[in-house]
């Protein structure tokens, strides 16, 4: 296989071949879920969240987690977690294709804190406008740099 997960969904009318990495999100509708993809297009497949679900589980390669009862994303399209506002925004710099999605504080909190515990160089805090951003990084030492230390 060439890294590609396709998948073909069939209904009563209809075929469609859908690549799991250029899912950006599903999310469900009532009986069907819609599919978000890179290039602005939108499937709606008459299926349920459980049952995409069950298809992405299948799939440890790619990135996807449930965000509460409506929402399946592809992290490797989440840009930014707002806590404040209860959104997230998946993003696509190849496509310039965004979407902001409303989800729950309790969610968001649980998300941030995955990712935290998972990526380990992530930037805490920014003491000064004269350190370097890569002062902060964990394998980094801001006082070894030639910039003043972060303080």
């Amino acid at each position: 296989m060439n890294g590609n997960h396709i998948i073909y969904f069939n209904t009563r009318d209809e075929l469609s071949r859908i690549n799991f990495a250029d899912v950006m999100y599903f999310e469900a509708d009532s009986n069907y879920v819609n599919v978000a993809l890179r290039n602005s297009h939108t499937l709606s497949l008459l299926s349920s969240l459980n049952n995409i679900e069950a298809i992405v589980a299948t799939l440890p390669s790619l990135p996807f987690l449930r965000l509460g009862r409506k929402y399946i994303i592809n992290l490797d399209f989440l840009t930014h977690i707002n806590i404040q506002k209860a959104h997230i925004i998946l993003s696509d710099s190849i496509s310039t294709r965004s979407a902001t999605l409303s989800v729950s504080r309790d969610s968001l909190r649980a998300l941030k804190q995955s990712i935290k515990e998972t990526h380990p160089r992530i930037i805490t805090e920014f003491k000064t406008s004269n350190c370097k951003m890569e002062a902060f990084f964990e394998s980094q030492d801001c006082a070894s740099q030639s910039n003043p230390p972060c303080s």
